[in-house]
């Protein structure tokens, strides 16, 4: 058996447990998705996880954004899919929700440094943003 653990608080889990009882943490996202860790804390534009596909063994990026957010992200799900067509390297779309409190997408982990750690206070204008596509 894997010593399961909470990743905010650190104490011990069991498979069962969707919230952590002690620091009420979410451990599993749509029944799916075990919770690896916070990639992008809580705010008024969501929040992002890292988590991992149960079957298929993967690790994961959830961003899941409030209802008014639902076009972006569903505009990020659909750019993503016709851009992986044409492009090897972008994220997997591996889910698309979007219910009455929030709208989510789930898609590959890719690491590394992310644009804005590059490029610090950096404003992207998407003819830039262009230049990395």
């Amino acid at each position: 058996m894997t010593d399961l653990h909470c990743y905010e608080c650190r104490l011990p889990v069991t498979n069962d447990d969707i919230v952590c009882p002690d620091c009420q943490a979410v451990l599993v996202l749509y029944d799916e998705y075990p919770v690896l860790g916070v990639l992008r804390p809580a705010s008024d534009n969501g929040i992002v996880y890292k988590a991992r596909h149960r079957r298929l063994q993967v690790d994961l990026v959830v961003k899941q954004a409030p209802p008014r957010l639902a076009g972006y992200i569903r505009n990020e799900a659909k750019i993503l899919q016709s851009l992986r067509r044409r492009l090897n390297f972008t994220p997997h779309v591996y889910d698309f929700r979007e219910e009455r409190t929030y709208t989510a997408l789930v898609m590959d982990f890719i690491d590394g440094l992310t644009l804005d750690r590059v490029y610090p206070q950096q404003l992207w204008p998407a003819a830039e943003v262009g230049r990395f596509v």
